[in-house]
């Protein structure tokens, strides 16, 4: 023992180990007394620290007394300091550990995640006899198995891409996210979660959303795709977006493919050389389809590339989320992977519904037994508030930043996309007004055909088609 705690920076002075040592801008002298020859007792804590006052003209000095806050009655002596060297300066007095501390036993036996399924568990109290605690079966196992389930399911939804917005599976995560966080808080620091799964939990969460904010960019700057296909994934994208303001439609300057019809007569007798035979006429509609071909294009190459400066200006770059534009798959799933996800989907929303209502079941025998004594619990562990129900709070807490990033990114994207979409279809539209009109014009020819034409051409098909 004596060589355990000189190890750890203490002076074996008289009966008791004896340190200094800086915290929170204030030098702390320690002294713990020593075990008997038996290696029974010690722990013993006393001391006084001295900072300076807020004006930094003299220093106060302040003792304080813990007494036995740390008897050997749990575990060994060298186990017990083992564990609760740090907590020795920030515990509350004697008396209101010992009160906390036989809530605490009562709760953890009832609530603890360490093992699968119920059983009795044997805890020593504060006064250190036993007693035999019954650990509740439903929440003993029900969130660590959730936990399992979600990390299976989301492992398997990996570089879906785009699929996971159009299947609106992240719309699943936020409610249900926050209805848990709601939860998680509402217990506090009572429920011990296993950090190694949670976070595993967590980490596939963020890959997804990393994976669908990498399609975003990726689409968005055209990579890796024709525009035909591209665009059909784009059209995905739009229709999972839902209604857009029209107004904003404003913002986005559309090139209009020019208008164009074949000319008319001059006067109803004239008789232009262009419209001499049906060939003609059929030589001028082709040769304007292909020059409104062309303009169509031109119009779309110019919104593609509005679109991708419009995205890449507004969307942030890739380097905000730290995440590789290469190996990026944009190709559409087959109804039946689209309908296993959805499952699995839905199997990570039942399973999170199932934590936030095992988390109130905590939280409400947390209110029956008087409080969960968090403070009392990190502390003996040694960890200073930051014990694993902390780890787990933070990691909601990241989880819950980066969907807010993703929606904000996302709603950027789905804006962009849809005035691209919008200014596309409108563009359609100006090109099928004008074929129509082009249709109308030439059907009146061949109603009422120029001089020296026959009248009994064939009708000319009720729809023209670009294609």
């Amino acid at each position: 023992m004596d060589a355990f705690m000189v190890e750890n920076g203490f002076t074996i002075w008289r009966n008791s180990y004896y340190t200094t040592r800086y915290k929170n801008g204030a030098l702390w002298t320690i002294y713990v007394s020593r075990p008997d020859d038996e290696g029974l007792g010690g722990g013993y804590t006393t001391g006084y620290y001295e900072d300076v006052d807020p004006l930094g003209i003299q220093r106060r000095l302040t003792h304080f007394n813990h007494g036995f806050a740390y008897r050997a009655t749990l575990t060994t002596v060298r186990e017990e300091i083992d564990q609760l060297f740090e907590p020795w300066t920030t515990l509350p007095d004697p008396e209101q550990i010992a009160s906390a501390e036989q809530r605490y036993y009562h709760f953890i036996g009832a609530i603890s995640l360490h093992g699968f399924g119920g059983g009795i568990t044997m805890l020593k109290g504060y006064d250190g006899t036993l007693k035999s605690i019954m650990r509740s079966p439903t929440v003993t196992g029900e969130i660590r198995s959730e936990l399992t389930q979600i990390t299976n399911n989301l492992s398997t939804l990996n570089g879906h891409g785009i699929s996971s917005f159009k299947n609106g599976f992240l719309r699943q995560f936020k409610p249900v996210l926050l209805s848990l966080l709601e939860a998680a808080l509402q217990l506090g620091s009572t429920i011990g979660i296993e950090w190694g799964l949670s976070a595993l939990t967590f980490n596939h969460i963020l890959a997804l959303l990393d994976e669908a904010q990498k399609t975003f960019i990726a689409a968005s700057q055209g990579s890796q795709r024709e525009l035909d296909m591209e665009f059909e994934l784009l059209h995905d994208a739009v229709t999972f977006a839902g209604p857009f303001p029209l107004e904003a439609l404003e913002q986005l300057h559309q090139p209009t493919p020019l208008a164009f019809s074949i000319p008319k007569p001059s006067s109803p007798d004239a008789d232009p050389p262009l419209y001499g035979s049906y060939s003609a006429i059929l030589a001028a509609l082709r040769r304007n389809l292909e020059e409104l071909n062309k303009q169509y294009r031109d119009a779309e190459q110019q919104l593609a590339e509005r679109y991708t400066s419009v995205a890449r200006d507004l969307a942030t770059d890739a380097t905000r989320y730290a995440v590789s534009l290469h190996a990026v798959t944009l190709a559409p799933r087959g109804e039946a992977e689209v309908q296993l996800d959805e499952y699995r989907m839905k199997e990570v929303t039942d399973s999170l519904q199932v934590i936030r209502d095992e988390l109130f079941r905590g939280s409400a025998l947390a209110n029956e037994t008087g409080f969960g004594t968090a403070l009392v619990r990190d502390a003996r562990l040694g960890l200073g508030g930051n014990g694993p129900s902390s780890q787990f709070h933070q990691a909601l807490w990241v989880l819950l930043d980066r969907l807010k990033a993703l929606a904000d990114d996302t709603e950027i994207s789905r804006h962009n996309l849809q005035l691209w979409h919008a200014a596309l279809q409108d563009a359609d539209a100006d090109a099928v007004a004008d074929l129509e009109a082009l249709a109308r014009e030439l059907e009146a020819l061949v109603v009422s055909p120029p001089t020296g034409t026959s009248s009994t051409l064939p009708p000319l098909p009720p729809h023209l088609r670009m294609d």
